[in-house]
């Protein structure tokens, strides 16, 4: 072997040792999945027909996306449809929603010639059967009214989309069936809160909403619509929803805070614009004959965990001030005696508050009734909702109380969001599909049910205006038309009996914690305790209008700011010690007695711009203070004597009858407070009192003594010179 030879038998040697490291390294090393291609051909439903009879065409209408590196050719482009049997029932349609579609009934394919589509490019493509469905056999031969599953598939240039899944409604009746599904439809307006305690615009999120492509914007652009003009819906703002509205369009406009400060919004601003506008539209709206307005509390608090958290009290305040702020900013009432808790979320304990506070009817969660057997069939929303009393209280056959309830259909409901990888088209089908199950379940008897919107919903335009065209009584669905929430109760007869639940804390979203109801329960006491003192309305309202914001169901869930809802509930407090602040008792007056009895005056201070009422409290065993009585609380040493006094703005002097007992220098604490059960300290201060009346006494006394001693040396002495000067006895007698 030559020298050559060798060392290339060497090299290959190496080669192969390399190559054997390099393969048990592979197959020693962990498996890793590939990353899945993107698909080079996609499809996106873009248009169809929302329901279909036997004289209409099947068309439909995608858009093709050429995700390729490469020109991508349509000449040979096949759409491909597939109809699957329709659902039964409601657990049917789940489970073909969720990909079962279960037995073909019908298929087609179209094939088209159309030019190359470029890398990057869309294209709107268009299926058309080019028949009526009465031309199809399946059709033909009598297929039942259902909502249909019907599949789309593109494929082209050896390249297949991904399936597009939807739901073909089908009724037999263009005019309509004999008893069409009432639906009474709730939609919720709310938006983050805007603006802070000081009246600052601190998120631009509502402004955002209210114009172009914002969610309020849309919402209202669908109830607007000309075809719209006559159906049925339920409008539920909340009363900061609109307070907001109404601060965003002040004639006065308002500050703005930015990363880089403040910044003064005026009037004429494109926010205060929008603000005015969409009041404006929801007056217009509300004036409709087929839209209600209904209450709810005023920033959508859970009201449940209010009563359980020691703020019964604020069930009221938030249920009466969200129903007064409808009628304050928009004009109309809302439904009278009704009231939409939020979420829907309602227990025992908050039911008996509700019927104390005059509701008489509630649109409810099915969360908040207790559990039972699911029915086979869906029944109607209408329910009569009652609490069931303690054993001790069936005995004495004491009434529980009830109220008229329309139970939500939490699944149709749910139709109404967006899911991921669904286009609103989509969505849209989903929720008439569910609808029509709903009504083919039982299509000889007539029925309504609840439908509640999400506070936050944020419908696509699709979504939105298909709902509300299928609602509407002219040109609508066959089977399903808008109906009111009064006019669902109005019509029942002999609605069933639900109990509601004993709690529904598992139901709710996550607490915001302990601290955050701290903040809340001291909020309110110091409200209460500035409350007594009689304040001007004005300034009640505003402090309590942040507690209630405080209270909303915004800072409840994962992912909210409780921070937030402490800092509105701080701002309370914080202004109610700053009122307080500005009424001083003495800080260190001296008062000098120079008669037993006599008359202190006392010097008291108010800043505020408004009079006030305080109990005075005067503590000090040395005197008695003849206008009082005694203060009879434990949070005062027994000594204390109070009186109610009414302060005027600025500076003044109280006269206060005082007797004194003690004689020398002594203090007496004076403790402005309100007047409540439980006094709360407004300010403390103290007198200085010198009381010289003891001595006087003491001098008279001393006086007297010294006369009376002076008297009887006198006398004694008198008595003494008259003895000297007399005769001794038996001397003679001149």
């Amino acid at each position: 072997m030559t020298a050559a030879g060798g060392d290339i038998l060497q090299k290959m040697r190496f080669a192969a040792v390399c190559t054997l490291i390099a393969t048990l390294i592979l197959l020693g090393a962990p498996a890793r999945p590939a990353a899945a291609a993107d698909p080079v051909l996609t499809a996106e439903l873009t248009d169809f027909r929302p329901w279909l009879g036997p004289t209409n065409d099947l068309t439909a209408t995608m858009r093709l996306t050429n995700h390729g590196s490469a020109r991508l050719p349509l000449s040979g482009l096949q759409i491909h449809v597939e109809v699957f049997a329709g659902p039964r029932h409601r657990t049917d349609l789940g489970n073909q929603l969720e990909g079962h579609t279960g037995q073909t009934v019908w298929s087609d394919t179209e094939y088209l010639s159309l030019p190359d589509l470029a890398p990057g490019e869309s294209r709107d493509v268009q299926f058309d059967h080019q028949a009526p469905l009465s031309s199809i056999t399946f059709f033909k031969t009598g297929a039942d009214d259902r909502a249909y599953p019907i599949r789309f598939t593109a494929g082209a240039g050896g390249f297949t989309a991904k399936p597009i899944d939807t739901n073909l409604l089908y009724f037999t009746e263009p005019q309509g069936v004999a008893h069409p599904l009432g639906v009474a439809l709730v939609i919720p307006l709310d938006a983050p809160t805007a603006f802070d305690a000081e009246g600052r615009e601190t998120s631009r999120a509502l402004e955002q909403a209210l114009v172009g492509d914002g969610r309020i914007n849309r919402i209202l652009s669908a109830l607007e619509d000309p075809r719209h003009a006559d159906v049925t819906v339920t409008v539920a703002p909340t009363g900061k929803f609109l307070d907001d509205l109404a601060l965003m369009a002040s004639p006065a406009g308002f500050t703005r805070v930015t990363p880089s400060g403040s910044q003064a919004v005026v009037p004429t601003d494109p926010a205060p614009q929008a603000a005015a506008a969409t009041i404006l539209r929801l007056r217009s709206l509300a004036a409709r004959p087929g839209v209600r307005l209904l209450a709810s509390p005023y920033s959508g608090a859970p009201l449940p965990p209010l009563i359980g958290n020691g703020l019964s009290g604020d069930v009221r305040m938030q249920v009466e001030t969200g129903r007064a702020q409808v009628k304050a900013v928009l004009g109309f009432d809302p439904l009278a005696g009704w009231l939409l808790p939020s979420g829907g979320m309602l227990d025992e304990a908050t039911m008996s508050q509700l019927t104390a506070l005059g509701i008489q009817n509630v649109l409810v969660s099915p969360s908040s009734l207790q559990s039972v057997t699911p029915p086979l069939l869906t029944p109607g929303a209408d329910v009569v909702l009652k609490s069931l009393p303690p054993s001790s209280r069936q005995r004495a056959q004491v009434t529980s109380p009830s109220l008229g309830a329309l139970v939500v259909d939490d699944v149709l409901s749910s139709r109404l969001e967006s899911q991921a990888g669904l286009t609103a088209l989509q969505v849209r089908q989903r929720f008439l599909a569910e609808s029509a199950t709903i009504l083919l379940e039982q299509p000889a008897h007539t029925r309504s049910i609840a439908v509640l919107a999400p506070p936050d919903w944020d419908p696509d335009p699709q979504v939105v205006n298909g709902v509300i065209d299928a609602l509407t009584p002219t040109g609508g669905s066959p089977w399903m038309t808008g109906t009111a929430p009064d006019a669902v109760i109005g019509g029942a007869s002999d609605p069933p009996v639900r109990l509601v639940a004993q709690g529904v804390s598992d139901a709710l979203p996550q607490s915001p914690g302990r601290d955050y109801f701290e903040s809340l329960r001291s909020a309110r006491s110091s409200l209460d305790d500035f409350m007594a003192i009689g304040p001007p309305a004005v300034i009640v309202n505003e402090l309590n209008r942040r507690l209630l914001i405080a209270e909303g169901s915004e800072w409840w869930g994962r992912g909210s700011s409780p921070d937030r809802g402490k800092a509105f509930a701080r701002s309370v407090s914080d202004g109610v010690k700053g009122e307080f602040a500005k009424i001083r008792a003495p800080r260190d007056q001296l008062i000098v007695l120079t008669n037993r009895r006599a008359t202190i005056p006392l010097a008291l201070t108010s800043g505020t711009t408004y009079k006030v009422w305080v109990k005075v409290g005067l503590e000090s065993d040395k005197l008695a203070f003849k206008d009082g009585l005694p203060c009879h609380t434990s949070s005062l040493p027994a000594q204390t004597t109070c009186l109610t006094l009414e302060l005027m703005p600025g500076a003044q002097t109280v006269p206060v009858k005082a007797t004194a007992n003690f004689t020398g220098s002594f203090h007496v604490q004076v403790d402005l407070l309100t007047d409540t059960s439980a006094p709360a300290r407004i300010s403390t201060g103290r007198l200085s009192i010198r009381s010289t009346a003891y001595n006087v006494v003491a001098l008279a006394l001393m006086a007297a003594a010294a006369a009376f001693i002076l008297l009887s040396l006198a006398r004694s002495m008198a008595r003494r010179r008259i003895a000297l000067q007399a005769p001794p006895a038996g001397a003679p007698v001149d």
